[in-house]
């Protein structure tokens, strides 16, 4: 293994993202190390999109689809004036919660939104070997053995189903928005690789008529 990839693996297992550059080794020997590409798309402005990726909108901070175990992002063009990467380690912040919170949030199953069961049925359908299922639910706090991870959409709250669990998981959305979170501005040329079970990403706005494009590669 190259000593290039060996440095990504390492800074995504030490810090759960890492930047590095598509110059320096081939884009295929990174992901065949982290899995398999389930899903490539680029990512660009589209003002007749309803999608917030695709708005000039600050995008807050969440984790994509949970069959993504990795996401890297291809920075083809940048935008002129913004087009920040902004990046909390959302399992750091689980752990650094009372336990009483931490055992709430354990609890939640969060019900998947009709977008999500069909991106896990498109998933499911163009990679024969991807060995998931489709469930109309998914528990927030994922623990495998000594790991955990997390699947997080703040606007996700409203689908919870008791007060206690509400609670729980807004202290945890506050704690979000308190947090300081790395900010990465990508240069054409660069990628971004980050830990999908444990970092939490987003953006910030985006410039008007901002001509932005990030390919984006999802690896189960």
């Amino acid at each position: 293994m190259a000593m290039g990839v060996r440095t990504v693996l390492s800074d995504l297992e030490d810090n759960g993202w890492c930047r590095f550059s598509s110059n320096d080794f081939e884009l295929e020997k990174v992901f065949s190390s982290l899995g398999k590409v389930i899903r490539k798309t680029k990512v660009s402005p589209a003002v007749e999109s309803r999608s917030l990726v695709k708005s000039t909108h600050q995008l807050p901070l969440h984790t994509d689809h949970y069959l993504a175990k990795f996401i890297v992002w291809e920075c083809i063009r940048q935008d002129q004036y913004s087009g920040f990467s902004v990046l909390i380690d959302g399992i750091e912040l689980y752990e650094s919660m009372p336990e009483k919170t931490r055992d709430t949030l354990d609890s939640i199953q969060i019900k998947l939104g009709a977008k999500h069961l069909r991106y896990s049925q498109l998933l499911i359908e163009e990679n024969s070997d991807l060995d998931a299922d489709i469930n109309e639910s998914h528990p927030m706090i994922n623990k495998f053995g000594s790991e955990t991870r997390i699947f997080y959409q703040n606007w996700m709250i409203g689908q919870l189903v008791n007060n206690k669990q509400k609670s729980a998981f807004q202290k945890y959305v506050d704690a979000v928005r308190n947090s300081k979170p790395v900010r990465i501005r990508l240069n054409p040329g660069e990628c971004l690789a980050v830990d999908n079970g444990r970092i939490l990403h987003g953006r910030d706005e985006l410039s008007e008529n901002s001509n932005r494009l990030l390919i984006r590669y999802w690896i189960s």
